[in-house]
């Protein structure tokens, strides 16, 4: 035998088994001249994987021609927003490509159950140059639905 008794396992999805994985047996590490240490060998069925992949359908989106615009977004919250929930409020906007938390600021000055988060964000169209008041316009939005949601407030 290649592998291991007792160091072997089967790969089982659905009961369907996928594949095998196991620790060589140190007969086969001499055999094929491998260093003696241990050596974990698998194999796959990868037919059997895909067939249990939803088919996926791959769509091209061309890069965009025009120049992406960073803003930094600074808002204050209760404690109990998460910078998850902030960001995926943020990111639901379409011309945001990329949002970032990069800091995070808790001090007295604040009350005991607020915090600031800032966030960089990267937006962009595919249709133009993004004018200064078109960004305001976007910000405001963002910052708008912030403060509906989860009570944000900009921070000054």
């Amino acid at each position: 035998p290649m592998l291991r008794d007792g160091h072997v396992a089967s790969i089982v999805v659905s009961g369907e088994r996928l594949g095998t994985l196991g620790e060589l047996h140190p007969r086969a590490i001499a055999a094929f001249d491998l260093p003696q240490e241990p050596v974990v060998l698998f194999e796959l069925d990868l037919g059997k994987i895909a067939s249990l992949v939803p088919e996926i359908r791959w769509r091209f989106a061309p890069f965009s021609r025009f120049p992406i615009a960073v803003r930094d977004l600074a808002v204050v919250v209760d404690t109990s927003v998460t910078a998850e929930r902030l960001q995926g409020i943020i990111a639901d906007e379409s011309l945001v490509k990329n949002v970032r938390l990069f800091d995070l600021f808790e001090a007295e000055s604040f009350a005991p159950d607020k915090k600031s988060l800032a966030f960089r964000l990267e937006l962009q169209s595919n249709e133009g140059t993004l004018s200064p008041e078109r960004l305001n316009a976007v910000v405001a939005g963002i910052v708008d639905r912030l403060e509906r949601e989860t009570g944000a407030t900009l921070r000054s």
